[in-house]
């Protein structure tokens, strides 16, 4: 009678968890299957520069891996598209701490074998590849991991967050609403809700992503910059208060738009911690900079509209050191070269009028 009890009581047990080891397996591999991923076939080569100086404590337990944002209407998320998105994500595992930080968009920065040129051109020439080598060139860092996201994707995740809370300022209302008036205009009916002034109000997913995207108020590059921080930090508070079944619901949905070189279990495991996981530090880089004209490196006779760093080795120094969790740094030959090239930038900030400081 005992062994025919425990035998009942066990397959009690065994057969809820086989279904639910089942689901999960299935539910594992239909989310693997909706990533877009690199072609495993084609050599990729993530160069970092040699001879930097990176030190950090041996019980370190942290990661970078790079976020690009792209406006892709025919989900196509490979080179071809710029990315007016970038971002750098710094997680600690340990402390479940993520210090993020936006590099600006038309950063004049060198691009590998082809020259001086704005940051979102890397992206379009040649994909995740060429930008993460910009990156790792320009700014010392050893970055190999990256998720390059579709706008689109974001108006949908944000939607069934309920919203996010933004404070909309005065002379932000009529760029959302013109977006807005494009997005009714395109689909023939007025879906999207114009807002109806400023101040602290839930945005929809198409009022946020016009939110990100407005550039030609004060601040320009570098402000459009700091919004699309302020949505990151406030989907990451919405997303900690939400159930799980919802945030499954926005794993599946976002994956259909995510091209990613993460496994599968490393998203799975972020999404699973999200409620642990705080944003400590959200800034902007360059710390300094001024709006400028310089050449491209396609064509000399054009010129570039450009945010130029003017105070690039120090802002790199505290980049490292503030954001990244470095006890060391000691700028690579590289980076000293690509200096010498912004010398002309190079200006004290306090006597520099056009100079920005996020």
């Amino acid at each position: 009678m005992k062994k025919k009890f425990r035998l009942r009581y066990l397959l009690f047990i065994l057969i809820p968890l086989v279904l639910i080891l089942a689901w999960a397996g299935v539910y594992f591999y239909k989310l693997n299957s909706q990533i877009q991923r690199p072609d495993e076939e084609k050599k990729v080569e993530i160069k970092k520069n040699e001879d930097v100086v990176l030190e950090k404590e041996e019980k370190d337990d942290s990661f970078d891996v790079a976020l690009f944002g792209v406006d892709a209407r025919d989900r196509s998320l490979g080179k071809g598209n710029r990315s007016d998105v970038v971002m750098i994500a710094h997680v600690d595992r340990k402390t479940k701490e993520v210090n993020l930080f936006s590099i600006y968009r038309d950063t004049y920065v060198e691009i590998p074998d082809r020259g001086m040129d704005k940051l979102t051109h890397a992206y379009a020439y040649d994909g995740y590849e060429l930008a993460l080598n910009t990156i790792n060139t320009n700014f010392d860092l050893n970055i190999d991991k990256f998720v390059t996201v579709n706008f689109a994707v974001l108006e949908q995740a944000i939607d069934l967050l309920g919203g996010i809370e933004i404070d909309v300022a005065d002379n932000e209302v009529k760029w959302i609403n013109g977006y807005v008036r494009s997005l009714n205009r395109e689909s023939g009916i007025n879906k999207v809700a114009y807002i109806s002034g400023p101040g602290k109000q839930n945005l929809t997913g198409s009022q946020a992503v016009a939110y990100c995207r407005i550039r030609y108020t004060e601040g320009g590059d570098l402000k459009r910059a700091e919004r699309q921080r302020t949505v990151l930090n406030e989907m990451l508070k919405k997303a900690k208060k939400t159930d799980m079944a919802t945030l499954l619901s926005i794993v599946n949905e976002m994956t259909k738009e995510i091209y990613t070189n993460l496994e599968t279990s490393e998203i799975v495991g972020l999404a699973k911690d999200v409620a642990s996981y705080k944003i400590n530090k959200s800034e902007g880089f360059p710390y300094n900079t001024k709006n400028a004209k310089d050449w491209c490196y396609a064509d000399k006779s054009k010129t570039l509209s450009i945010v130029a760093p003017t105070n690039y080795l120090n802002d790199l120094y505290t980049l490292h050191i503030d954001i990244l969790g470095y006890s060391n740094y000691e700028p690579s030959s590289k980076v000293k070269e690509i200096a010498n090239r912004l010398a002309g930038y190079q200006k004290p900030v306090e006597n520099d009028q056009n100079a920005s400081s996020q």
